[in-house]
């Protein structure tokens, strides 16, 4: 991957107009972007899987309460 500073370097001369340059500079911010796009992807669907994961977990958790709270009182009777 190229350094940041052949990427300063590819700016200026995009600046100045050189046309080759101009596209590869091009070039390099559509990769930026493309990989922005795919780590924001990648952790909106970590977050979701783990919001399931704590929803289900906590519906569980209601259902073992609710049962053990039944056994209890019918134990009590």
């Amino acid at each position: 991957m190229e350094s940041w500073l052949s990427v300063l370097e590819d700016y200026v001369d995009y600046e100045r107009g050189d046309e080759l340059t101009r596209n590869s500079v091009l070039a390099v911010r559509k990769k930026v972007v493309v990989v922005a796009v795919v780590v924001v992807v990648i952790v909106v669907l970590i977050v979701v899987v783990v919001v399931v994961v704590v929803v289900v977990v906590g519906a569980a958790a209601v259902v073992v309460v609710v049962v053990v709270v039944v056994v209890v009182v019918a134990a009590a009777e």
